[in-house]
């Protein structure tokens, strides 16, 4: 994780935050009498909430929520000492930001070209961190539709070995929002879900028209497999699910239902089909073809059995 990297490499710059800014690094909220662990309440800045410029968020979306927002639930917010390219881990090609702040907490902002791509990706984290909580230590306190008005959201701690940091991931239409909240053994958090959910709304509230509407058609993937009789096996790499699925007695030719797939950049993905032939139709021709948005990206032709494979996303 960042975590530790970040704890290393900051730690200067927390001693100073936390010698001259009790509000989380912002002096002028500071008053007369000292530090204050509850500042001034903040508006928008000047001009408003930054949105996506040109369709691209930016990283001046990291100002989307201020310190007061999160003092309103007791939490003292660190400086901002990163926003990583990439934000959820994917690549740069994805309209996607991060920001991350000393400690750990964290918000990270991707807006994809559907809602139904959105969701894709969505489904798909919330699946891979399942799986990781899943370990003898999870200690989860998952729940979902934590965020109001949202099509889904759901809150948990953000992995088995941290029992004090939280994450919340919540999806409107094509944007998805993810904050993470970094417990202080000295001040926990009383209601972490409360805190993480209160402030993702406030992001949304913040961004009224994004992700309100697709600005692309949702990306298709479709199979096929031709040849003569049946195929003894088929196999195929689910590109929703990214499991493999296999097929037996499979008459030919085959056509796969038509997958979604997210916008490349936002995921990778080994696209795959393969069939073969019983034993005694070994010298039986065979073919495949794998299409993305109704074009070939593969083809090939053998006897007995063939294999057309595609990476998808780079």
């Amino acid at each position: 994780m960042m975590r530790t990297s970040t704890l290393i490499a900051a730690a200067g710059v927390l001693a100073l935050a936390l010698a001259g800014c009790g509000d989380g690094g912002n002096a002028k909220e500071q008053g007369a009498g000292g530090s204050s662990l509850k500042p001034a309440a903040q508006g928008p800045p000047a001009g408003g909430w930054p949105q996506p410029e040109n369709g691209r968020l930016t990283d001046k979306m990291c100002g989307l929520l201020t310190n007061a927002d999160y003092a309103k639930y007791g939490h003292q917010l660190m400086p901002l000492i990163d926003q990583p390219a990439g934000g959820n881990g994917t690549t740069a090609k994805a309209n996607t930001v991060g920001c991350l702040h000393l400690l750990g907490d964290s918000m990270s902002l991707s807006l994809h070209e559907s809602a139904k791509a959105a969701e894709l990706v969505f489904e798909q984290d919330l699946d891979r961190h399942k799986t990781e909580m899943k370990s003898p230590s999870g200690n989860s306190v998952f729940a979902t539709g934590v965020v109001q008005g949202m099509d889904e959201s759901w809150f948990d701690r953000k992995t088995p070995a941290m029992s004090d940091e939280y994450t919340v991931a919540a999806r409107r239409g094509s944007l998805v929002v993810e904050l993470t909240l970094d417990g202080n053994p000295q001040k926990p958090d009383k209601d972490p879900r409360g805190a993480l959910s209160g402030l993702a709304s406030l992001v949304f509230q913040r961004l009224p028209n994004v992700g309100t509407s697709d600005t692309a058609p949702t990306h298709r993937v479709r199979y096929l497999l031709t040849g003569i009789g049946k195929a003894k096996q088929v196999v195929y790499e689910d590109p929703e699910t990214q499991k493999q699925v296999e097929l037996h007695n499979v008459k030919l030719p085959w056509r796969s239902r038509t997958f979604s797939v997210a916008e490349p950049g936002t995921t990778v993905i080994g696209l795959l089909v393969s069939g073969i032939y019983p034993m005694q139709k070994a010298s039986a021709p065979m073919a495949c073809k794998i299409f993305l948005d109704d074009r070939p990206v593969d083809q090939k032709s053998a006897t007995g059995t063939a294999s057309c494979d595609h990476t998808y996303g780079t």
